[in-house]
């Protein structure tokens, strides 16, 4: 058997809710990037359920895929292994995917992994099974004992309650005791994670994932020992869903609001007693107790606040040399992301964005050039002082479309082996409560078609009635504001601007009354006089914008 690493191009649903996708990486990540390299020393790799290959005889030899549970794969790999035959893990990335987008399709996939792993002990137990070396009990005993996490993570949650409630202790120690055994413990489990993971995962993260999860896995859990020989159906995990609007409050997290409220009652229940009564060494321990579980709690149903998923087609991190050509310019850059329906380019300056369109030819290496017609539809400034443009696609050939997925997803340069976050325990702290507030953050998406840029020079307001002097205080490609002494009541619905040589055709869009005037902001329809000299005018500005704002090296 050889298996080979698998890569998602997506975000979870916690990278993506909490929008920390730059603080720690997915537990897929982890699985095969870590523990399946661990596994192989032992020949004990197992297949993933894609991405693989069997040898024909060695399937034949156990009677075919295992079908008996809804774990297959581990059910199929273990009885391969348990024949003496061989398994290669191939630690490179060969093939893409998705990873489940929304909550619903996350605990689906874990509740069906829970279910088979506990399924295998009954038709093929690690322990019992003969053929398989220790170490091989040993791995696969812990893909099976992974799962039994979520009964223990419950009574962890529920611990502080009798204490708070009731003034019943659960733990009676002394702080000296807590110090030798518990802390520790777990002082050496922090290092153990880290050395194990190689700082890829921080045990904080362990403790959101299991927490979500915890009641999903304990059903599903205590189902199959109950019923073990029930037939399960194979639920196929659900991909390319979209989320329209968040739920207020998600059905999947309601064992956890409930708890996540009886723990704050509780915590100012203890509180007020400790304020009262004063504070004694075990209060103080059930407090804290309390508060980090709050704090878990409040993560996992922050992330149920499902970030809305509006996009048709996902966008593939895909960093390759490109040309934006553009009114007879040729602008070089390089993409960030690609999809189906547009791309996000950075540039080192804003562009025109015309009303008919322009070309963005994608270079790759070792790939034919691929034009694709397009538009600007927002522009924003990044802090490297380049530009960023985000494209949207024109109606395409099937044979540049077909073109354009096979450069997305069937080259190497989609899936970049980058360095992993290496979160540590504080690190990890601090983006916690920042990862809680970014989900109930309104999206702000930004729709400006060009940066707008500072800029001071008195000009003309023509319109039928007369002119008027005024002052601009903003430009970009597509818009402008000014200062002017004329009520915008007075600007009919087209006026000319002039400065300089360069006359501009442009259309009021709102206004706000200063003491001595007014700014009004107007949106630019064409270019009348020296439009060349209007293009070189905005990238002097964006050039001297950029050098003004970057940090002076010290003396």
């Amino acid at each position: 058997m050889v298996q080979t690493a698998h890569h998602f191009y997506n975000r979870n649903i916690f990278q993506r809710t909490l929008r920390l996708q730059n603080m720690f990486q997915d537990e897929q990540r982890l699985f095969f990037r870590i523990l399946q390299p661990g596994r192989n020393r032992h020949n004990s790799a197992f297949f993933a359920g894609s991405s693989g290959l069997f040898r024909r005889s060695a399937l034949a030899d156990i009677g075919g895929v295992r079908p008996e549970t809804i774990a297959e794969d581990l059910h199929t790999s273990l009885l391969v292994h348990a024949k003496g035959y061989r398994s290669c893990y191939v630690n490179r990335v060969l093939s893409s995917g998705l990873m489940p987008e929304t909550l619903a399709g996350y605990l689906k996939q874990r509740m069906r992994w829970a279910t088979g792993a506990i399924q295998l002990l009954f038709h093929a137990n690690p322990l019992t099974i003969s053929g398989l070396t220790l170490a091989q009990r040993a791995d696969y005993l812990g893909a099976v004992h992974y799962f039994l996490f979520g009964f223990p993570r419950i009574v962890c949650l529920v611990a502080p309650l009798p204490w708070l409630y009731f003034d019943i202790p659960v733990l009676r120690a002394d702080p000296l005791t807590l110090i030798l055994f518990f802390f520790s413990y777990f002082l050496a489990s922090l290092l153990t994670i880290r050395a194990v993971t190689k700082g890829m995962r921080s045990p904080l993260w362990s403790d959101i994932y299991e927490t979500m999860l915890c009641f999903t896995v304990t059903k599903a859990v205590f189902g199959t020992f109950l019923a073990p020989g029930r037939p399960r159906p194979f639920v196929v995990t659900p991909k390319g869903e979209l989320v329209t609007r968040p739920p207020l409050l998600n059905r999947l997290v309601r064992p956890h609001l409930i708890l996540f409220g009886l723990l704050a009652v509780g915590l100012v229940i203890g509180t007020t007693r400790a304020s009262a009564w004063g504070i004694s060494s075990g209060m103080m321990l059930c407090l804290f107790w309390a508060g980090t579980n709050l704090l878990l709690l409040g993560a996992t149903i922050s992330t149920a606040h499902e970030t809305p998923l509006r996009q048709q087609y996902v966008r593939v991190p895909f960093r390759v040399p490109c040309e934006i050509l553009v009114r007879h310019r040729c602008v070089r850059g390089t993409t960030v992301d690609l999809s189906e329906q547009g791309a996000l380019v950075t540039v080192p300056e804003p562009i025109e964005a015309p009303s008919e369109g322009l070309t963005v030819r994608l270079q790759p290496a070792m790939e034919p050039a691929l034009s694709l017609r397009g538009w600007v539809v927002r522009q924003e400034s990044e802090r490297t002082h380049r530009c960023h443009v985000g494209l949207q696609f024109a109606e395409m050939s099937a044979e540049t479309r077909h073109t354009l997925i096979r450069l997305m997803f069937g080259s190497h340069l989609a899936w970049p082996v980058s360095e992993p976050a290496r979160p540590g325990l504080w690190f990890s702290l601090k983006g916690i409560p920042k990862g809680i507030l970014a989900a109930y953050a309104p999206l702000k998406p930004s729709r400006r078609r060009t940066p707008r840029l500072s800029y001071r020079q008195t000009c003309r307001l023509q319109t039928g009635e007369g002119e008027a002097e005024g002052i601009l205080r903003d430009i970009s490609y597509t818009g402008l504001s000014l200062w002017t002494t004329m009520s915008y009541t007075q600007i009919p619905s087209i006026a000319l601007l002039r400065f300089g040589a360069i006359t501009l055709k442009v259309r009021p869009r709102r206004s706000v009354q200063e003491k001595e005037g007014w700014l009004i902001m107007c949106s630019i329809e064409s270019v009348e006089q020296e439009e060349a000299d209007w293009a070189a005018l905005f990238r002097d500005c964006w050039h001297k914008h950029s050098s003004e704002s970057m940090p002076q090296p010290a003396c």
